[in-house]
């Protein structure tokens, strides 16, 4: 799986990359919305996962949402977030997103592959579960 990552902490996007790469997925980073966009024109990947703050002069992940799909991008998106999930479902909702899955920041590999719709082979004992994103 191709797997396009935006968050403006490039550790955040780091993170979450490393053990996608180990599980044979690629990976793409981007840290604003507008980037993103370019990447996701060009390359077009199978899975958006964005972060829902992308900083300050930046449009949020769930403009970046609404844009993709406004252009036609039907593969899945998973929104991310290190703030309130109840007001970060609620903006989804408002924003008629209330199919988006929604990850709270840090959360582990498998809740990604889950939302993602991707099988998981169980954690191995030398693998582990993963927590994939610092904790804030």
């Amino acid at each position: 799986m191709k797997l396009l990552l935006i968050d403006d902490d490039v550790l955040v996007c780091s993170a979450i990359a490393r053990p996608l790469i180990r599980l044979g997925h690629s990976s793409r980073t981007e840290t604003s919305a507008a980037s993103a966009l370019t990447l996701c024109d060009a390359e077009a990947p199978n899975a958006v996962v964005t972060d829902l703050d992308l900083g300050p002069g930046s449009d949020d992940g769930i403009a970046l949402i609404i844009e993709l799909r406004r252009r036609g991008y039907t593969r899945p998106i998973v929104l991310m977030t290190g703030s309130d999930l109840v007001e970060a479902r609620a903006r989804l909702g408002r924003a008629g997103l209330d199919d988006v899955p929604l990850l709270a920041k840090p959360f582990e590999l498998d809740e990604l592959l889950r939302a993602l719709g991707v099988a998981v082979a169980p954690p191995t004992p030398s693998r582990g579960v993963r927590t994939i994103a610092p904790t804030f």
